[in-house]
């Protein structure tokens, strides 16, 4: 999992930062992560990880890279509907989550969200926007939302 969410953009980002920083003099490095790199996901830990390791890789390059005009935008999206749970090796969020479809958004509402981020030089874009009130709930209350976090995952594995 880290291969594919981490050190396979880091692979590309070392691929084509040396052309932004030569005659193109600038551009936008975007990295898909998640909601869940941002708020841990108890059933999809290893996921999770991942996603907060490419968040932080972003915000690194982000300070790194502004000298050469280059910037750098992390997506977060929740639940997207594609057909990658179906494919998923382990984990599976929590039936009563996939009902509610609060953090459920299309591939073409995420791309639509991705294409505002680079037309206003986002630093982070979360998508569906109600994902934020999650994230502002782990920084201010995280053991709040972790016990609500834990009652999920417990509740599904009864």
């Amino acid at each position: 999992m880290f291969e594919l969410n981490f050190f396979a953009p880091l692979a590309m980002i070392q691929s084509v930062v040396p052309h932004m920083q030569g005659s193109r003099r600038g551009g936008m490095i975007v990295n898909i992560g998640s909601i869940a790199g941002k708020v841990s996901l108890p059933w999809f830990t290893l996921y999770s990880a991942t996603k907060f390791a490419l968040g932080s890789l972003t915000q690194g390059l982000r300070m790194e890279l502004a000298a050469h005009g280059i910037r750098t935008m992390v997506v977060c999206p929740g639940y997207v509907k594609t057909a990658f749970q179906s494919h998923a090796l382990v984990g599976s969020p929590p039936e009563r989550l996939l009902k509610g479809k609060k953090f459920a958004v299309t591939a073409e509402q995420c791309a639509q969200a991705v294409a505002r981020g680079v037309e206003r030089d986002a630093r982070t874009v979360v998508t569906p926007a109600i994902g934020w009130a999650l994230i502002a709930a782990q920084r201010l209350f995280p053991a709040l939302v972790e016990a609500q976090m834990t009652k999920i995952y417990e509740g599904e594995a009864k």
